[in-house]
């Protein structure tokens, strides 16, 4: 991403000159790959007591959120190990997290 930054230069005869300054950002990567290439889902999952919400951190690439009034926290995790997490005796349910508008 470039930026143009207008430059007031006495020794230039015309209006305007301007630089362009290429710029660096940190963005949020909207990748749905890992880094091993596994598709990756954002889903909320339901646990019941520490030995859930371990199994959900553990299965997580990145952890999106946790809740501290109730017991979900929203993760990204690889497709392949949803199964795995839903089967865990300690997790309520897991679902892919969505975006709800007005």
């Amino acid at each position: 991403m470039c930026v143009s930054i207008f430059v007031l230069n006495s020794r230039c005869k015309c209006e305007k000159s301007f630089t362009t300054i290429p710029t660096l950002f940190n963005t949020v990567s909207n990748d749905n790959t890992d880094d091993g290439g596994e598709d990756v889902i954002e889903v909320n999952v339901g646990y019941d007591g520490g030995d859930g919400k371990k199994a959900a951190l553990e299965a997580a690439v990145d952890v999106v959120r946790e809740f501290a009034s109730l017991d979900v926290v929203t993760v990204r995790i690889p497709q392949a190990r949803r199964e795995e997490l839903d089967g865990h005796p300690g997790i309520r349910y897991v679902e892919k997290n969505g975006r709800s508008g007005a």
